[in-house]
């Protein structure tokens, strides 16, 4: 976001403090001129702005702040987007549009450079990746997906293993190994990006148990019910808290293995009997 009168940078795509060459498009922009409105930012990052986990705990939590805390919030919104959005975004904005009909959506095209005599932005609202996530704040996006998408509430009785079988990054070399030791313990093998918004949803929402490598189909536990049991496994390369963040915020109880170390796409060994203890320890 840039005050051209100025020649100042107001806000980078991100949330970094600095701007990167990723933050500048290169290819020729055509000036647009917008009627005046009361416009809302939520154009992501140049790269990594389709993600799963990044749109819904980078991004989607300002338009949480947005309707409930601002009094802007109840009036008529022009909501600024990308225009490559992938489908379970254009699901969540419709959900959102649907509850909130003082809504309206405008995608701004990649050739294009629009002026706005007014836009407004939230930036640091505290996302689940540094702190704490409010219950409010997690229950919203909660309901957003489980509610505005239709997905019927069933007792927990679902055990997910979640596989990153589908990427080419942070896979567990050893999964064969560990697969019969889930299956033995009625784990089913899941590949949540493979799967539409809607399923996935539906599928951890009647979750008890979740075990996966660190990655982004972990995201789903948001849908799965307070009394859920979380395992998470780590290269001993790589360690992040996000989701052990994401699930105490939700009431879930959480534990984590840390394996061996990761090579250069991260792929990494778990020990089989250390997998096995952890298992039974979340299953009693």
């Amino acid at each position: 976001v840039v005050d051209e009168r100025r020649e100042t940078v107001l806000a980078i795509r991100g949330a970094r403090d600095f701007p990167t060459y990723h933050d500048f498009r290169t290819v020729p922009s055509r000036l647009v001129t917008k009627p005046p409105a009361n416009y809302f930012n939520m154009v992501g990052s140049y790269r990594g702005h389709q993600h799963f986990f990044h749109f819904l705990f980078d991004r989607l939590p300002r338009l949480y702040y947005l309707l409930n805390h601002f009094a802007l919030g109840k009036e008529k919104l022009t909501i600024v987007t990308n225009d490559d959005l992938p489908n379970f975004q254009r699901e969540i904005y419709a959900a959102l549009q649907r509850r909130h009909p003082n809504i309206s959506y405008e995608a701004i095209p990649q050739n294009a450079r629009w002026r706005l005599s007014r836009l407004y932005t939230i930036d640091d609202y505290q996302p689940i990746k540094r702190t704490w996530a409010s219950l409010e704040a997690t229950n919203f996006l909660r309901a957003l997906v489980l509610e505005g998408l239709g997905v019927a509430q069933r007792a927990p009785a679902k055990r997910l293993y979640v596989t990153r079988s589908d990427t080419k990054k942070r896979r567990i070399h050893n999964e064969a190994a560990l697969l019969p030791i889930l299956r033995e313990r009625g784990f089913e093998t899941v590949a949540p990006g493979l799967l539409p918004l809607r399923e996935q949803a539906a599928l951890f929402a009647s979750a008890s148990h979740v075990v996966g490598p660190h990655g982004a189909g972990l995201t789903n536990i948001l849908f799965s019910p307070s009394n859920a049991r979380v395992l998470e496994l780590f290269p001993s390369t790589r360690f992040k808290n996000t989701y052990f963040l994401l699930a105490k915020s939700r009431g879930q109880m959480y534990r984590a293995i840390v394996g061996g170390p990761g090579d250069r796409r991260e792929w990494f060994d778990v020990d089989a009997h250390a997998f096995k203890q952890a298992l039974d320890e979340i299953l009693k």
